[in-house]
């Protein structure tokens, strides 16, 4: 920070001065901006890793998928076949497409029971995801513990609605975990989304704090 260094300064020193505060400052906010974009990409990548680690020996009741980038779904599937687990929950599937459309080769679904695949149309953002997993895990019988699949930049935010809707102190409370597609920020196209993620996530804090809505997953034996 620049501060005045003379009793008496000249309307163009005093005008410099200024300039120099505002660009120190602008400085500092760029380099926060950039330092908490880089955070979520690494805080995705430690999900991944404590979700490699717990499920090496015990894999998943579901697999889930919030869509809303290329290579999810595809490597949900890849997952499936690694921990022999057909269960899948797409959420947030455009309209007109159906498992057929969603993977049109039988290369898709090798190894894999379709029957056990199911779709979610309602969802439109990450909230209504997160919101739409927990009430299927209430109507599904048997699923405690869940990988949730997405990008590495878009785990920190699906996790803190997750961590909204489930008290994870609960008895029998089902436990996710969270793998994160790695994302190349040396790509224009991968750095604009993550410096717009970073928007949304402060978005998503905002809203949790007047949330009025659930606050956790409803316990199995009190659904009718």
């Amino acid at each position: 920070m620049f501060t005045k260094k003379y009793i008496f300064e000249t309307k163009q020193t005093k005008a410099w001065r200024k300039v120099k505060n505002i660009l120190f400052f602008s400085g500092l906010v760029v380099f926060a901006y950039f330092v908490f974009c880089t955070y979520l990409v690494l805080q995705g990548d430690e999900e991944t890793k404590r979700a490699e680690s717990s499920l090496y020996n015990r894999p998943p009741d579901l697999i889930v998928v919030f869509t809303g980038d290329k290579g999810r779904i595809a490597f949900a599937l890849e997952k499936a076949r690694e921990y022999h687990q057909s269960h899948i929950f797409v959420s947030g599937v455009y309209e007109k497409n159906t498992v057929s459309t969603l993977f049109p080769t039988d290369s898709d679904l090798r190894n894999l029971d379709t029957n056990l695949f199911d779709l979610d149309y309602a969802s439109h953002n990450t909230f209504e995801n997160a919101l739409n997993t927990v009430n299927y895990i209430n109507r599904t019988k048997g699923i405690n513990r869940i990988l949730v699949i997405s990008h590495d930049y878009h785990i920190p935010r699906i996790k803190l609605v997750l961590d909204k809707l489930i008290d994870s102190s609960r008895e029998n409370a089902p436990q996710f975990f969270y793998w994160g597609l790695k994302s190349d920020s040396s790509q224009w196209r991968n750095a604009k989304i993550i410096i717009k993620e970073s928007f949304k996530i402060f978005r998503t804090i905002a809203i949790i704090l007047f949330w009025e809505g659930p606050s956790e997953v409803t316990p199995k034996h009190d659904l009718p």
